[in-house]
């Protein structure tokens, strides 16, 4: 149950005033031997409670580190508050706390310390802020908490404790716990505390292909958009430590296009995006500035600066002749870096969001008739990706091994149209299919991601010749007129014969 403001504020005030409730009976739990400072006749309470943090998340580790101490003076049955030696140490260090007394402290009220609505010296949450950061500075250790489930238990001496977090991936607020006494029936009573976890879920980053799925395919050259979306955490008020920075890596077969096409929104508000990588809101404020080195981009939000609770970032990019072909395919990951330590300098990465993109090749052996030992260099094939022959993709030539290939295609079915035959062979009449990264494909032996398919050709029906068609027409001429003039020679002759047969 969520207790007032107002009457946090009577309870802290009625535990850290100097107690003396004449008709309470004597206190009976276990005193040390340390006299306070301000009553010297008391002792240390060391009687132990269990203090209780819930809404932990799981393999986050949490600590104690105490306030306050508890005094009891037995001969008057007083009780008394005193700061811890740690944390005199840091008021006197502080500039804004120097001063401050168990009164002052007694008047504090605590706001939603996850919320930022409370920025002011005269709150718990401004003061507890300020201890944070002097026990990160000091390495100050505190007494850490077992785990039980979503809990976080410790058995403690009597006082009150700052709660911090020692291993988290998460953001946590300051909190504050108290082992008070109270009067019960005239008789001093110590209890047990539950508080709730102030907690914050870092920011979650995605990365999309726009418009496309992971298991899309391209042609070498094509430009795309990337998108990456993360939520803005809730860092405590008086947090010193707000990191949050994207780092995109892209694989070497992208290539960025450039500061011009990159898009930064905060919210649903579009922001101002520089030649010198700035990006800058309406009233001219530095939001983020983006740095690119190499493959790697890195934008740095300034989130003081920050309205919304998520950003948006587009930039565009093309596929290079350095892409991995087939296989693994082209990556491009972006994560977050974020503080997970409002007081520090502790940061923590994210897992990495990866998008992929893939490109493949064909590759093709020419070879004589039906004996693939008999290569042919020279064929030359024009390829298209529709089987109408409108849509042209590119060009390839046979080589001395009889082997052609084109890389830097999507996934589908190409249809290789040859163009020219290779020398002595017939040209093909019809287009040979192949069908890339499809379920009835063919991989290449020899080079990863590449479709294979291997084609054949026949001779001509008439034997190679010299001198052209000019020279094998005059033969036929020639050969003609010797067998025309035998003919007319043999009707001669006959004629002749007969002839002379009939003047006898």
């Amino acid at each position: 149950m969520k207790m007032p403001r107002n009457r946090i504020k009577l309870i802290i005030a009625l535990m850290f005033s100097l107690i003396l409730i004449g008709n309470v009976s004597a206190a009976s739990f276990s005193l040390g031997t340390t006299h306070g400072t301000v009553d010297t006749d008391s002792l240390i309470v060391t009687e132990n409670k269990t203090l209780t943090v819930s809404n932990v998340p799981a393999g986050d580790t949490l600590a104690a580190y105490k306030i306050l101490d508890v005094f009891y003076n037995q001969t008057s049955n007083a009780i008394t508050y005193e700061f811890t030696t740690d944390f005199k140490n840091y008021l006197a260090s502080s500039t804004e706390y120097r001063n401050l007394t168990i009164e002052d402290y007694s008047k504090m009220t605590s706001g939603n310390i996850t919320s930022g609505a409370v920025a002011s010296t005269s709150t718990l949450d401004r003061l507890a802020s300020g201890y944070a950061t002097y026990i990160k500075e000091q390495n100050i250790h505190g007494t850490a908490m077992t785990t039980n489930g979503n809990n976080r238990n410790a058995s403690l001496p009597l006082g009150s404790y700052l709660i911090l977090p020692t291993s988290t991936s998460k953001i946590y607020a300051v909190m504050v716990g108290n082992l008070s006494l109270s009067e019960e029936n005239g008789e001093w009573i110590s209890n047990n505390q539950t508080i709730v976890g102030k907690v914050s879920e870092p920011g979650v980053i995605t990365k999309t292909l726009a418009g496309n799925k992971e298991t899309d395919s391209v042609y070498i050259g094509t430009e795309f958009t990337y998108n990456i979306t993360g939520s803005i955490p809730r860092y405590p008020t008086n947090a010193t430590n707000k990191k949050y920075m994207i780092t995109d890596t892209m694989s070497n077969g992208l290539t960025f296009s450039g500061m011009t096409s990159v898009t930064v929104y905060d919210g649903t508000t579009r922001l101002t995006v520089n030649a010198n990588g700035t990006v800058t809101n309406s009233s001219s404020q530095v939001v983020a500035n983006i740095i690119v080195n190499g493959q790697v981009i890195t934008i740095d939000f300034n989130l003081d600066n920050v309205k919304g609770t998520e950003i948006s970032v587009t930039y565009k990019a093309k596929l290079n002749n350095n892409a991995v072909i087939g296989g693994t395919g082209n990556k491009n990951e972006a994560k977050l870096t974020y503080a997970n330590d409002p007081y520090s300098t502790g940061t923590h990465d994210s897992d990495p969001d990866t998008t992929l993109v893939y490109t493949y090749g064909l590759e093709i052996l020419k070879y004589s008739g039906i004996d693939k030992t008999v290569v042919l260099e020279g064929a030359v094939f024009d390829i298209y990706s529709n089987a109408s022959l409108t849509t042209k993709v590119g060009s390839i030539t046979t080589d001395e091994d009889g082997y052609a290939e084109y890389l830097g295609i999507p996934a589908g079915t190409y249809y290789l149209k040859e163009t020219k035959a290779p020398s002595g062979h017939t040209l093909l009449t019809d287009a040979v299919a192949i069908e890339v990264a499809g379920n009835n494909s063919t991989l290449s032996p020899t080079n990863s991601g590449y479709y294979y398919a291997e084609i054949s050709n026949n001779k001509n029906l008439f034997l190679p010749f010299t001198g052209g068609m000019g020279t094998y027409v005059y033969t036929i001429i020639g050969l003609l007129i010797i067998i025309i003039s035998v003919i007319i020679y043999i009707i001669y002759r006959k004629r002749s014969s007969s002839k002379d047969n009939n003047e006898e």
